[in-house]
């Protein structure tokens, strides 16, 4: 059964065995998951600003299709860094501890677009400032081609990342 801990560094643990960490505070298990994935965003929104690119590799496909193991990579100091487990944390999607990627449901479309595009809103739900050149707002491709400085409305928050296959 899984139990949320948090540490006297203020750094919380999802655990099976809470008896591993007597010096712990126990949380509550939504109050574990909201601060786990509280956590997850503040730090993809550290490696992600606006304009950034996922980087997706698919590991898996069930047979019947119906959904796919992704990992999810940053490119940090030109090496890739496997961010799968914040990112499951982040859209609250099952993660495959073995293969260290995401779990997507679905099929028919792209799915690590999907991913990415599900990852932007959870980043910036609300609205981003716009890039200029080469911003990723849906409103640019659709006609809107000023870049100066402005806010992009939560309309265009899923388009906020680019999202690229390795």
């Amino acid at each position: 059964m899984k139990a949320y801990v948090e540490l006297k560094s203020g750094m919380v643990l999802e655990t099976n065995d809470p008896a591993m960490w007597p010096e712990a505070k126990r949380l509550s298990g939504a109050e574990g998951k909201r601060r786990l994935k509280t956590e997850a965003v503040e730090y993809l929104r550290e490696l992600f600003a606006p304009g950034s690119t996922v980087w997706t590799k698919v590991t898996h496909v069930s047979r019947s299709g119906m959904s796919r193991n992704i990992q999810a990579y940053a490119i940090i100091d030109n090496e890739p860094r496997n961010v799968s487990g914040y990112v499951a944390k982040a859209l609250d999607w099952p993660c495959d501890r073995e293969e260290m990627s995401v779990k997507a449901f679905g099929c028919g479309m792209d799915m690590g677009f999907h991913l990415v595009h599900s990852l932007s809103y959870a980043l910036y739900p609300e609205s981003y400032d716009c890039v200029g050149p080469g911003c990723p707002s849906n409103e640019h491709s659709n006609g809107d081609r000023d870049y100066s400085p402005h806010r992009h409305d939560k309309g265009s928050a899923g388009y906020a990342l680019h999202q690229r296959w390795m």
